[in-house]
């Protein structure tokens, strides 16, 4: 049991298509994720990965993890709740403890975090006032 990370052909082509404009891709990428930034740090109701001054990262998802009380409804239900207001999010990483491939072994700290974090919609070509009307759907959603 595992997981499948090879790419297909068309997924290794389309990569090294995008090589040729690496450096815009990973320009626009860094702006969307300070874009959210702006609008989501130091917020009560979500924290985001924290990212060293010191690191370089190159942006491919921006996760962050919502406060279970701001957010008593939980993960699940807020991604349907952004799906009806026409965000499109996906779940974060999954605790192993939490995947039947894996023998059952106690993870509670993996478990608490996989159930909270949430992807938010993140590609270069995602316009400022399309992040700004992302947060606000995410915090209208607050209780």
């Amino acid at each position: 049991p595992g997981h499948n990370f090879r790419l297909t052909n068309m997924q290794a082509a389309l990569g090294v298509a995008q090589f040729e404009k690496i450096d815009l891709i990973l320009a626009e990428r860094k702006r969307v994720y300070n874009e959210y930034r702006k609008h989501l740090d130091d917020k009560e109701e979500v924290m985001l990965q924290k990212i060293e001054k010191d690191v370089d990262p190159v942006i491919w998802a921006v996760a962050l993890k919502l406060n279970a009380k701001c957010f008593p409804q939980g993960r699940d239900k807020v991604m349907v709740q952004l799906r009806e207001s026409g965000v499109e999010t996906r779940p974060g990483f999954y605790a192993s403890s939490l995947l039947d491939i894996y023998e059952h072994h106690n993870l509670p700290i993996c478990e608490e975090v996989s159930k909270n974090v949430i992807s938010l919609p993140t590609f270069p070509t995602l316009k400022n006032e399309e992040i700004d009307f992302i947060c606000k759907q995410l915090f209208k959603l607050k209780r």
